[in-house]
């Protein structure tokens, strides 16, 4: 994962097996957040990914076009 410096947008590379998602590499852009930092990319029509962190705490949600919502966390450990 990479930030850039002043903090507005953010690259992840993601592999998720569960989701037939192999190593992809999504741009985010910093979006308004109550807490943390709160990124999001709608590059795609049929899928809206958005990325929170705060602390230690990770979570990534994907929002299909068919509004199936997959998630996961993670923490620093």
């Amino acid at each position: 994962m990479l930030y850039s410096k002043n903090g507005t947008e953010a690259t992840i590379d993601i592999s998720l097996s569960e989701l037939k998602v192999d190593k992809k590499a999504l741009h985010f852009y910093q979006a308004v957040s109550a807490s943390g930092a709160r990124y999001i990319n709608k590059s795609s029509n049929n899928i809206t990914y958005e990325w929170h962190t705060k602390a230690d705490y990770g979570h990534i949600s994907m929002l299909s076009g068919t509004n199936k919502k997959f998630s996961i966390s993670c923490q620093l450990q």
